[in-house]
């Protein structure tokens, strides 16, 4: 066998559902002579207990290292074999389950002879990527180290001392040096603390005592890399060298502070004032008497509102404490129920706090000694007399001392806080959280709330620890750089969803990057956009890829269609098909893959190339999103070149459509596929003449070149935009955009196929091109320029070229 490779193919007949719609006799003869197949067997029931043990007895006596599986949905049974066969050495990617029960028998009304090819297609392919395989093992981290904490905080100290506590060392990178000057700030960051003073104390004096606590003095961050288990930091310090610091977990605890509303100029006698103005008022120790009044007047979100509220309650117990001359009331919009307690309410009658609801549709009038409104209950007008009147403030910016870290981060800035990426993925395929986020810098928050959320952080923190004790910190899937092809571009770290590329340090450059194997999730719409073609998913590699795709071709017909699914929109509504008793043709070849935004366009146009006339992708609506963050919109991207280049080729643009369908709409599904077909049959098999074939392979270098991979790339929407720049492209701004450069490259790559063979001069060129002889030259100048083409001699007055060999 090819390489050692000794695969087993096991037909599962599902009971009768499969064997009594296929041949499997047939099926069986099919397979026996595929590369590095080493067996093929038949059984009924190979998800039960004797089906499984006939297969693990196989396995063992034909000394199988690959396993390919006909049978159901592998969201059902592949677990079952990866089980079964963990005690051999098995990986999770050397076990391959291909859906003949949902995707040929139960939702295609062909006879068997048409049905038993199409199954052949599909596990022909599996096994040709099987064969192809170089089987990676989970990568595992170790977990040493202190955890880092950045940001300065409140939350941050918190996490610290729940830490020490269950004796994990921290390193805080904050300018704060004692209790005195984290209280000083915090009532601007989350009005109302002051009442909390002292139980924040015991927390802060604790923390800055600890002997697992170490401060480290705030400074730049210069670089952040490694992964989950294994960080550097790196600090610019004062006299510019970088103090780099080593730790296994990052936590970044960010506040908010609340800016003031600039209400001085229409208060001069001073009475009337914001929360930032009110929390200056009782940090100067200032004399308060009279009735103050809280008014809940905005912003307008509702989550603000409420904390608008519990900063009031916080401030009027601490008047009820401190300045006991005072009377406290709360005025609020009546469409928002109290985020207090009973026992808080049993507080402020004692406190004589008051609270009065008043109804948001009419707004209410300040005048100078009193406030009216209008009463919820009875549509009355109301008022309140006041001697001190504090509006509510509004959150400001981030209060972050650890300068600019967010940047080396898997999170942007967005509304009213941070966000960050949440792929959804399987359990099992959830990566590691880069970094932990706590604190309202993430989104607004109470004091109690930031600091449940440190101490949240560092519970995960420590979750993490025990996992990476018991068995290491491993990750299934992830993205590899030869760094032999890298060219350090730097294009795979803007696209990359998942902050899996590491930054360079120290500093940044054209240096080869790295994949942190704890944040990668496998998406791979990173590799498929590298220029250089340097990244590789590993256990799913291009080759793997191209191999599958050629061994179905091999097995289609001229009307039969090629189809991709993602694993969750096109795969999920595909197996729902054969749930709602529904039939498509038999036409459609599908290969599921983990993201459409894994596939490279350069391997849509080889499977034109090798035979394929019509291509059908089915990928996840915009409604439901893509599980690896862009993926379908780099999809929708990458269509718009491959469909300017089917036109560039003489071909129409319809051969490859992309649409969009969620796992619940198996009917979608069926629509599209039947669409599409009506659309091929009109359209007609590719003419694969000669001059075709030519553009064709001209196609597939373009989409090899580094210079259209940039620009593809380039276009792509990055992690940190909330919607896609601007509006999305049109096919005319995308003439506009691109057209030169891949016109340009298409007729570079025609050119080179030209003198591939044999010297040509322009006109000779220009001749078997169909094109003008001054657009030959100008283009040959360029690649003679770029060593693509060299002159050979010179005959009749021209000049003769040849491609250059690599």
């Amino acid at each position: 066998m090819k390489n050692g490779v000794k695969t087993g193919v096991f037909l599962c007949g599902c009971g009768k559902i499969i064997s009594e719609r296929l041949d499997l006799a047939a099926l069986e003869g099919r397979l026996q002579g595929l590369g590095g197949v080493a067996a093929v067997q038949c059984h009924s029931h190979y998800c039960l207990r004797p089906g499984l043990s006939q297969l693990v007895s196989t396995v063992e006596d034909r000394g199988l290292n690959r396993i390919l599986v006909g049978a159901c949905s592998d969201r059902i049974v592949k677990k079952k074999f990866t089980g079964a066969l963990e005690k051999f050495g098995f990986l999770e990617s050397q076990v391959e389950v291909v859906n003949l029960k949902d995707h040929v028998a139960l939702v295609h009304d062909g006879s068997p002879d048409e049905l038993t090819r199409k199954a052949s297609a599909l596990l022909a392919g599996g096994a040709a990527s099987l064969e192809l395989l170089n089987p990676v093992a989970p990568l595992r981290a170790p977990f040493e180290g202190p955890a880092v904490i950045l940001g300065g905080g409140i939350a941050g100290f918190e996490a610290a001392l729940e830490l020490a506590r269950h004796e994990m060392e921290s390193v805080i990178v904050t300018k704060y040096r004692n209790a005195d000057e984290v209280l000083r700030e915090l009532p601007w960051k989350y009005p109302g603390a002051r009442i909390g003073f002292d139980h924040l104390r015991s927390i802060l004096e604790q923390t800055f005592s600890s002997p697992l606590v170490r401060l480290v003095a705030e400074a730049p961050v210069e670089y952040l890399g490694g992964h989950v288990g294994d960080f550097r930091l790196g600090l610019k310090q004062p006299e510019g060298a970088v103090r780099e610091i080593g730790c296994s977990a990052l936590i970044l605890s960010l506040d908010r502070e609340y800016v003031s509303r600039q209400l001085r100029d229409a208060n001069p006698v001073g009475r009337l004032m914001d929360q930032v103005e009110f929390e200056e008022l009782l940090g100067r120790g200032g004399s308060i008497a009279g009735s103050v009044v809280f008014w809940i007047d905005g912003p307008d979100e509702l989550k603000l509102k409420e904390l608008a509220i519990v900063s009031a309650w916080n401030n009027s117990r601490y008047l009820a404490l401190h300045h006991p001359r005072t009377t406290s009331t709360i005025l609020y919009p009546a469409d928002i129920r109290l985020p207090l307690t009973g026992t808080d309410l049993v507080e402020a009658r004692r406190g004589k706090i008051g609270f009065r609801p008043y109804d948001p549709a009419f707004h209410p009038t300040v005048w100078n000694d009193h406030l009216t409104f209008i009463s919820p209950r009875n549509r009355m007008k109301n008022e309140i007399k006041w001697d001190v009147l504090v509006v509510s403030a509004n959150p400001g910016p981030l209060a972050m001392d650890s300068h600019e870290v967010v940047r080396f981060l898997p999170v942007f800035e967005a509304g009213e806080g941070l966000k960050s990426l949440h792929l959804k993925v399987k359990p099992e395929q959830m990566p590691a959280e880069r970094v932990i986020v706590a604190g309202s810098g993430e989104h607004p928050c109470s004091l109690d709330g930031a600091l449940f959320q440190g101490k949240a952080a560092a519970r995960r923190v420590l979750d993490l620890r025990g996992k990476a004790l018991e068995k290491g910190l491993a990750n299934l899937t992830v993205v590899a750089v030869d760094q032999d092809l890298c060219e350090g571009c730097g294009l795979c770290n803007e696209v990359c969803t998942c902050d899996a590329v590491e930054h360079i340090f120290p500093g940044e450059g054209p240096m080869p990057r790295k994949v942190d194997f704890q944040s990668c999730d496998g998406g791979g719409s990173c590799a498929a956009a590298c220029p250089y073609q340097a990244m590789t998913v590993l256990n799913n590699s291009s080759q793997q890829f191209e191999a599958r795709i050629k061994a179905v071709l091999s097995e289609m017909r001229e009307r039969d269609v090629l189809g991709f699914a993602c694993n969750w929109g096109g795969q999920g509504a595909a197996e729902m098909v054969s749930v709602k008793v529904l039939r498509y043709p038999s036409r459609l070849f599908m290969v599921t893959v983990r993201c459409l935004g894994s596939i490279d366009p350069a391997a849509l146009s080889m499977a034109f190339l090798n035979g394929a006339n019509y291509i059908l992708l089915a990928g996840c609506t915009p409604a439901a999103s893509c599980h690896y963050g862009y993926g379908i919109d780099h999809t929708w991207f990458r269509m718009l070149f491959l469909e300017k280049l089917l036109s560039l080729s003489g071909l129409d643009r319809r051969r490859i459509s992309l649409g969009y369908v969620d796992v619940n709409e198996p009917e979608v599904f069926v629509q599209m596929v039947e669409s599409f077909l009506d659309e091929a049959d009109q359209l007609g098999p590719i003419e694969r003449t000669r001059q075709q074939r030519e553009k064709l392979l001209a196609m597939n270098a373009t989409l090899l070149r580094p210079r259209v991979r940039w620009v593809l790339g380039v276009g792509l929407r990055r992690p940190s935009e909330i919607e896609f720049p601007d509006i999305r492209y049109s096919e005319g701004v995308l003439e506009e955009l691109f057209s030169e450069v891949l016109e340009e490259e298409y007729l570079a790559s025609r050119i080179l196929g030209t003198v591939s063979e044999a010297p040509l001069s322009p006109p000779e060129i220009a001749k078997a091109l169909g094109e003008p002889v001054k657009r030959i030259s100008e283009v040959l100048n360029e690649l003679s320029n770029e060593q693509r083409v060299f002159l050979t001699g010179w005959k009749d007055r021209y000049p003769f070229y040849s491609a250059a060999t690599s």
